[in-house]
C-alpha cells in the first residue's frame, strides 16, 4: 500500500504537453504525446501511461527518438498505407495514422495502414476513441521486432514480444473497448511486480528450463525465462496461434522484423484499421446491434453472490470518468522521475490535489 496522488488532468497535459516541447516536437505534437499518455492513465493503464513519460525523454535527448520529422510514405493506394515512422515518437505517429485512416475510412469503406520503426507506441487502448467517436470500428496490433519476451507453445526460449491487441466499436452509449496482450501478462506487468517484490497472481511464466513459475524474477535472469502466451500450459497453443498471427500481420505485412538486421531498440511495427460500419448499411443499425450484444452480456445470469458481468472497456471508461472529475492517481515514483526533467527544462511541475491511498 503506498500513497499516491490525484491530479488534474488539464494540468498534466499543461506540464508533460511543455517537456515535450521542450524536447523539440512542435506545440500541437508534443500535446497529442501528452494526451496520449494521459489517456492511457485515466483508463487505469499505469504501466503504459504517465509512467513512461521519463525513458521517452530520455530517448529523445539521446537521439533514439527522433523530433521534427516526417513519415515516410511508401505506400499510399487510398484505402491502403504504409508509413516508415523513422523513430518518430510512437504516441505521436499513431494517433496521426489513426487520424487519417479515419478520413480515408470515411471515402472508402475500410482504410488499413501498416507503420513500421515507431519508437514504442504505448498504450493502445488511447487510441480507441478517436475513431469510436467519430462511429468507426478500429482495430491496431502492435508488436516489438528486436523483442524477445515470450514462450511459443511446448517451448522453453523467448522468441516473442509479447503484442498487445486493440480492437473498439461504437454502441449506442459507450463504446466497447478491447486492449490486451497476447500473452498472459504484458512485460510491464512483470516488471512492476519485480520493483515492488511481490508475486505474479499466477504461474504464468517460465524459467529458462521450461519450469512454470510465478516468482518475475525470473523473467530477467540469465539465461533468461519467458512470459506464457494465452492459455498458460493447457491452451496456450490458442495465445501461441494468436502472437503468430499478430506478428504476421505486423511485421511481415509491413516488411520489416526479425529477419532484418536489428538492434535492441524499443521500435514498433503496427497494423491499424479503421472501418466505417454505414458504408455497410446503417451504422445505426450496427450500435443497435452492438448495445444489445452489450447489454445481453451485462444482464446475463452469474453465481449467485457474484458481481455482475462486465463488457471489455466498462471498468477502464468508469474510471476515466471518476478521474476527470476526481483528478489522475500517480503513483509517487511517477513524479519522482519527472521533477529532473522539470527542473531541467524550467517547466512548473503540477500541483497535487490530494493523496489517494492505492495500490500502485
Amino acid at each position: 500500500m503506498s500513497t499516491s496522488m490525484r491530479y488534474a488532468t488539464d494540468d498534466l497535459v499543461r506540464s508533460v504537453s511543455q517537456l515535450f516541447e521542450s524536447s523539440g516536437l512542435a506545440f500541437e505534437d508534443a500535446r497529442l504525446v501528452a494526451e496520449a499518455f494521459i489517456e492511457a492513465d485515466l483508463l487505469g493503464f499505469v504501466t503504459h501511461g504517465l509512467n513512461r513519460v521519463a525513458c521517452n525523454l530520455d530517448w529523445l535527448e539521446r537521439g533514439e527518438t527522433i523530433a521534427g520529422r516526417e513519415p515516410e510514405v511508401l505506400v499510399d493506394r487510398g484505402a491502403v498505407v504504409s508509413w516508415d515512422a523513422q523513430q518518430l515518437p510512437g504516441p505521436l505517429v499513431v494517433a496521426r495514422a489513426v487520424d487519417l485512416l479515419c478520413d480515408r475510412a470515411r471515402q472508402y469503406g475500410i482504410a488499413t495502414m501498416n507503420l513500421r520503426r515507431a519508437q514504442h507506441i504505448a498504450c493502445l487502448a488511447a487510441y480507441l476513441r478517436r475513431a469510436t467517436d467519430r462511429g468507426l470500428v478500429i482495430q491496431i496490433i502492435a508488436s516489438s521486432p528486436a523483442e524477445r519476451a515470450v514462450s511459443a507453445f511446448g517451448g522453453s526460449e523467448p522468441i516473442f514480444a509479447p503484442n498487445p491487441f486493440a480492437f473498439a466499436v461504437p454502441t449506442e452509449e459507450e463504446p466497447i473497448l478491447i486492449d490486451m496482450s497476447l500473452s498472459i501478462v504484458a512485460a510491464g506487468y512483470v516488471a512492476k511486480a519485480k520493483r515492488e517484490g511481490v508475486l505474479m497472481d499466477s504461474e504464468c511464466l517460465k524459467d529458462s528450463e521450461g519450469n512454470p513459475s510465478d516468482d518475475p524474477a525470473v523473467y530477467s535472469a540469465e539465461p533468461p525465462g519467458s512470459i506464457m502466451p494465452i492459455g498458460g500450459l493447457d491452451h496456450g497453443y490458442k495465445g501461441y496461434a494468436l502472437t503468430l498471427w499478430s506478428e504476421l500481420m505486423t511485421m511481415a505485412l509491413g516488411n520489416y522484423g526479425r529477419a532484418d538486421e536489428l538492434d535492441e531498440s524499443e521500435e514498433n511495427s503496427v497494423f491499424i484499421q479503421v472501418m466505417d460500419p454505414d458504408v455497410y448499411g446503417s451504422l445505426g443499425r450496427f450500435q443497435r446491434e452492438a448495445q444489445f450484444l452489450a447489454d445481453m452480456c451485462r444482464t446475463s445470469a452469474v453465481r449467485e453472490g457474484e458481481p455482475p458481468v462486465r463488457v471489455p472497456g466498462d471498468r477502464a471508461l468508469a474510471l476515466r470518468r471518476q478521474q476527470l472529475e476526481q483528478g489522475v492517481i500517480l503513483s509517487p515514483h511517477i513524479m519522482q522521475d519527472l521533477f529532473p526533467w522539470f527542473e531541467k527544462f524550467g517547466v512548473t511541475a503540477p500541483t497535487s490535489l490530494q493523496s489517494d491511498q492505492a495500490n500502485q
